[in-house]
């Protein structure tokens, strides 16, 4: 779709994106392939190596993502949290703080209580 509006448009990739009548992320709404965009579209105005360098990040990021996601569905299936650490984790996810939600469920502590 974007090629297509490149080639066939004669849109820039910026516009081939985000247009709001023709870009192609009208089709797939969604937050994190929107800012994922606007990193390609940033970053290939400072180069190719840079593009590569962060879409490899964003990659990486999702993947760890995915792999937290599924952790937690296992832990989740069975009875392990205790309420204090379910809280603790509900919290950590209302605030928005993906980060330290990351790093609170790689500690040795939270470990230790699902393992309970």
């Amino acid at each position: 779709m974007v090629s297509n509006n490149v080639t066939q448009g004669g849109l820039s990739l910026d516009r081939a994106i985000f247009d709001p009548r023709r870009g192609a992320i009208l089709y797939y709404p969604s937050a994190l392939i929107s800012t994922s965009m606007r990193i390609l579209t940033q970053s290939v105005k400072k180069g190719l190596k840079i593009a590569a360098r962060s879409l490899m990040s964003i990659s990486e990021y999702v993947s760890n993502i995915k792999k937290i996601n599924d952790r937690l569905k296992l832990l989740c299936t069975k009875d392990y949290f205790t309420n204090d650490l379910k809280y603790l984790i509900v919290r950590t996810i209302y605030n928005g703080n993906k980060q330290k939600f990351n790093k609170l469920m790689m500690q040795p502590e939270i470990i230790k209580m699902t393992m309970q």
